[in-house]
């Protein structure tokens, strides 16, 4: 990138409810690529008392050369979109910045899986997801201590480059999520921030894009027809569904 010029990226909001400011929406037409897409800031709200609640918010984000941005969404609805502009943007903007994709984990472990491996009553098949993301965990952690690591012992890393990890996964329980916040707690050496970011959608029309999209293009449909993978991830997507939870809770920061 070039000092002082735009970031090479398309920035726009695009909002498709008069009544969800807040939400922000992937354009209906489908971007060419799998991790293409288009994000972009927000417009700070003007009320005091709205300023003194994102105050109050932000606080729960510990102050930290290192932050971990965690997906939270069911599928289709443009979680590995928003993790790959965050990543070129934030490496646009100078901070060493990573995806995460627990999907490709779980390739490496169980294959390109049926609807059937993301069932809740599938116990192995819990076991096995549960696995592949500790193992992202894991990889992540290593990758967020590895400017501390060449630094060696020393009290001050004030001039070491600013990290932010993207997990990127359903993480769709109150349960995974509590697992990913203990284990960021847990790094009392080098504090780690932790930021939630759910991506909600109920367009049908613009879920039935998102869908044809995902079965093109990701690597867990290969070798069905089009028609036979969308069936397979309607099937995955009811299955998580069925145990989903949002992200309601107040002891941590998060964007919806």
């Amino acid at each position: 990138p070039q000092t002082g010029s735009s970031p090479p990226i398309d920035i726009a909001v695009r909002t498709t409810r008069a009544d969800s400011e807040d939400s922000v929406h992937v354009q209906k037409t489908p971007p060419a690529t799998y991790y293409a897409g288009s994000m972009a800031p927000s417009t700070m709200p003007k009320s005091s008392t709205t300023k003194q609640l994102m105050l109050k918010r932000a606080a729960l984000t510990a102050s930290a050369s290192r932050l971990v941005i965690v997906l939270v969404g069911l599928p289709g609805r443009g979680k590995s979109f928003i993790a790959r502009k965050l990543e070129l943007f934030l490496n646009w903007r100078g901070a060493r910045c990573k995806v995460f994709n627990v999907g490709r984990y779980r390739r490496n472990v169980a294959g390109n899986a049926s609807a059937d491996f993301f069932s809740s009553e599938n116990k192995g098949a819990a076991e096995s997801r549960e696995k592949v993301a500790s193992l992202a965990l894991a990889d992540m952690f290593t990758w967020l201590e590895e400017p501390m690591n060449r630094l060696g012992e020393v009290e001050d890393w004030a001039g070491v480059q600013d990290s932010v990890a993207v997990f990127d996964a359903t993480n769709s329980t109150r349960s995974r999520r509590e697992k990913i916040k203990l284990a960021c707690n847990a790094r009392k050496r080098h504090p780690v921030g932790l930021v939630f970011v759910e991506s909600l959608c109920d367009d049908e029309g613009l879920l039935e894009d998102n869908f044809r999209l995902k079965v093109r293009n990701s690597p867990d449909f290969r070798g069905m027809t089009e028609e036979e993978a969308m069936r397979d991830l309607k099937i995955r997507v009811l299955n998580y569904e069925k145990v989903y939870e949002t992200l309601d809770d107040d002891d941590s920061s998060y964007i919806k």
